[in-house]
């Protein structure tokens, strides 16, 4: 049943989390306790931006948990997801079932694939960013108080959760919360030496012989170590950073309930699902019918505007690229020149035209409509949503040809045999309804993406108007200040020509009267001179 539940899932639109791939990771009643964390912090005006760093992603449940969490309790923010979504065990130390199948699973990529149809379906895909990479070489990367919370559910040997702990101290914020899974039991339950004895084997789970309860020692010994007694619920445990140090959590105000999308996961079966081949190919029509790939890129510095044909298309600066899927991540840090000579001309384009993308993916009689559009991201995400519901409308054709001929067969063979047939015509009128609703959706899409483009355009046109009101008051303001000034000046300079003209009259003046004096003065020499001659 665990197959035909993921082809369901997969067909449907709906996410997967079942015994397939080991999908479903973890106890379902620790999801509840992380999200009362998130309630916790909202209570407390932990506000955006509200970021969410996941060490361990896997099929993406705990993902999901978190950002529908971050939508019900904060209104916004972000889950940042690191994981290297490849080979985890060494086989010949864990040689259960479960870690062969998630290696494998792990191995053809079908994991990844399904955490990206997860998340996109789930409809949180906005909220969450994948990194993969491992969380060694990706937290130090990481800017330091920039996280809410950070949760720990990846590597569970003693050295990677140690590591893992140690590198999330800083990247916290304070008041912030460090929480993670798998913490059976606590370093003072088992004791010290039987923990070290236990994590000397290597082994991921084992059975407690002071407890009789299975355990994951490497987390049991990396927590104790660092804090010591820790909060802990079924698993779940967390501590809080203070100015002073690391406190425990007190989540008893707060719900306690499982997530929908957890509640509603596929019970455990023993079914063997070891058929990677298989899943491979759900995946591949899960990209095909439910939704595009989301890529690989760090969220700062590009932006993901769709992909298709096995190209993500992406907004980097001011320009627009095409990038063959298959290349994985791209450093945008790097120049244009260097990208172009790193990557082959096949899988690398740049456009300076922003129609130049709608061109390339078949979309030229959109051209014209779309650029009555302001908004470069709507006018490609509208452009993107036409050309999957057209990929949707293909691709569920196709299922329906082929369910079609096999009703035709089981028709005929039902003539011979009586056999009833309820059963393939509840399956083609499920696929009828997916198709009905898939259009559906795109046309509200497009509707919601008009209404938000008119509404800004309004807005625009508002702001316009009032800085055009502002600048006509300011020129007048200033034309009558400059005229007050030429008047001013006008007659300060008038002023210094009457004050010059009387400065002269007072100059002339005075040297008559100096000429004056002058004169008398030698009438009176020449009289003294002819006084002082004797007669």
């Amino acid at each position: 049943m665990s197959l035909q539940s993921l082809k369901e899932a997969l067909l449907s639109g709906r996410p997967y989390f079942g015994t397939a791939m080991r999908a479903l990771q973890g106890v379902p009643i620790r999801h509840a306790y992380m999200q009362a964390v998130v309630e916790l912090l909202s209570k407390e005006n932990h506000t955006e931006p509200f970021k969410v760093l996941e060490v361990g992603s896997w099929a993406g449940g705990s993902a999901i948990t978190w950002a529908k969490a971050i939508q019900e309790y904060i209104g916004g923010g972000q889950v940042v997801c690191v994981d290297v979504w490849q080979s985890y065990f060494d086989t010949n130390i864990d040689s259960d079932l479960v870690y062969i199948q998630m290696n494998e699973a792990a191995q053809s990529g079908s994991i990844y694939g399904l955490f990206l149809h997860n998340i996109r379906t789930s409809g949180v895909a906005g909220l969450i960013s994948p990194m993969i990479g491992n969380s060694h070489d990706v937290l130090p990367t990481l800017e330091k108080g920039n996280f809410s919370i950070v949760f720990l559910d990846g590597s569970h040997r003693f050295d990677d959760v140690k590591n893992d702990i140690a590198l999330s101290l800083d990247i916290i914020k304070e008041g912030g919360i460090l929480c993670g899974d798998d913490l059976e039991l606590q370093i003072s339950e088992v004791g010290s030496a039987e923990a070290a004895e236990d994590v000397a084997t290597d082994q991921d789970y084992v059975k407690s012989k002071l407890c009789g309860i299975d355990y994951h020692p490497g987390v049991t010994c990396a927590v104790g170590e660092t804090f010591g007694e820790v909060s802990m619920w079924d698993g779940f445990w967390a501590m809080r950073k203070t100015a002073t140090g690391w406190i425990k959590v007190d989540l008893s105000n707060c719900k306690i309930v499982i997530p929908e999308h957890i509640a509603a996961a596929e019970p455990f079966t023993s079914e063997p699902v070891n058929e990677p081949r298989a899943i491979t190919a759900m995946i591949q029509i899960a990209k095909q019918i439910t939704s595009l790939d989301l890529c690989e890129y760090d969220p700062n510095v590009a932006k993901l505007l769709g992909s298709y044909a096995g190209f993500n298309f992406v907004k980097h600066l001011d320009h627009f690229y095409k990038v063959r899927q298959s290349l994985g991540a791209i450093d945008w840090s790097l120049s244009y020149p260097t990208l172009k000579k790193q990557y082959a001309k096949t899988d690398f384009f740049r456009y300076s035209d922003i129609n130049a993308i709608l061109y390339d993916i078949g979309l030229d009689d959109l051209v014209s409509y779309v650029d009555k559009i302001a908004i470069d991201f709507d006018k490609i995400a509208i452009a993107f949503l036409l050309r999957q519901e057209q990929g949707t409308s293909a691709a569920v054709q196709e299922q329906l040809r082929y369910l079609q001929q096999q009703s035709n067969a089981r028709n005929k063979l039902a003539v011979e045999t009586g056999r009833p047939l309820n059963e393939l015509l509840e399956r083609f009128d499920a696929v009828q309804t997916i198709f009905a609703s898939g259009r559906q959706a795109v046309h509200q899409a497009l509707e919601n993406l008009q209404q938000r483009t008119d509404a800004e355009n309004k807005r625009t046109r508002r702001t316009i108007d009032i800085l055009e009101a502002q600048l006509t008051k300011l020129a007048e303001t200033a034309f009558a200040e400059q005229q007050a000034n030429k008047m001013e000046i006008d007659a300060i300079r008038q002023e210094a020509i009457v004050a010059h003209e009387r400065t002269i009259s007072i100059v002339n003046a005075l040297e008559a009267q100096l000429k004056q004096c002058q004169t008398q003065i030698e009438k009176q020499q020449q009289l003294i001179n002819k006084l002082q001659r004797p007669e």
